[in-house]
């Protein structure tokens, strides 16, 4: 299936969109004009050429999330991304949703992983601050794996522990810490090859045997420590919280 926003970057027709999706055109532009930032535009005719030239699917140059995202920003960022995944559209979503393999927990950073071809699309389109909620675009790796969890496309746990690391030398949360602790414990061995591409592969093993000393690393032992505290008090809490229902507290806010 042909990518909606490479299809946006190549300037591809509606029809060609339509044979890569296996339907026909006028049910994708049904869905495309499901999409907000998709504008159907008819292109320029051709000397000689008979007929409406074919509509082409193209950028709302003006559409941004950050304009649009209204008083419950997250709850419409993930309507957005679930639409764009049942599109087919390669991404993946990292932390705070990648918590869904442990406890759930709201953060105020949501990490987007875009493939390299759409990027700058992604970027320009969703990166923003937006009061307490901050969304921020990085590269997917072509190697990155990922479950569907809540019809989304998250990290899956191995990629996620990374994924965590890389967030917390960011933002120093003991959550974000918790969720590569309680990951690290389940799925080092899995995860090292991808924590040595971003040199955290010295934290990632300190975090799976906090008896380890010397190596490369970042992480204090305090932070550890606290971060394996946290973790500890998730495996006592019951399971079965979705993300979901952490959204649906924003919603419930005045």
């Amino acid at each position: 299936m042909v990518s909606l926003m490479e299809s946006i970057v190549m300037n591809r027709t509606v029809g060609e969109v339509a044979l890569s999706w296996g339907v026909g055109p006028e049910q994708a532009a049904r869905r495309l004009r499901g999409v907000p930032f998709v504008v159907l535009a008819h292109g320029e005719a051709r000397r000689g050429g008979r007929g409406r030239p074919g509509r082409r699917v193209t950028l709302n140059p003006r559409w941004r999330f950050s304009a649009t995202a209204g008083r419950t920003p997250l709850a419409r960022l993930l309507r957005h991304l679930r639409t764009l995944d049942r599109l087919g559209e390669p991404f993946a979503v990292g932390v705070p949703l990648t918590s869904v393999h442990a406890r759930p927990f709201l953060h105020p950073r949501v990490r987007l992983l875009a493939p390299p071809e759409t990027f700058s699309v992604w970027k320009r389109l969703f990166e923003s601050k937006l009061g307490n909620l901050t969304v921020v675009v990085r590269l997917l790796p072509d190697d990155a794996r990922t479950v569907n969890v809540e019809g989304l496309p998250v990290l899956d746990a191995p990629w996620a522990a990374v994924d965590a690391l890389d967030e917390y030398a960011t933002v120093r949360n003991v959550n974000v810490l918790a969720l590569a602790d309680w990951l690290a414990h389940r799925t080092a061995g899995l995860a090292e090859a991808r924590a040595a591409e971003v040199g955290l592969e010295g934290d990632l093993q300190r975090l799976a045997d906090h008896r380890r000393r010397g190596g490369r690393m970042n992480l204090r032992a305090e932070e550890v420590g606290r971060a394996h505290e946290v973790a500890v008090e998730w495996s006592r809490m019951p399971a079965g919280v979705r993300f979901e229902e952490l959204v649906a507290r924003e919603r419930g806010r005045p």
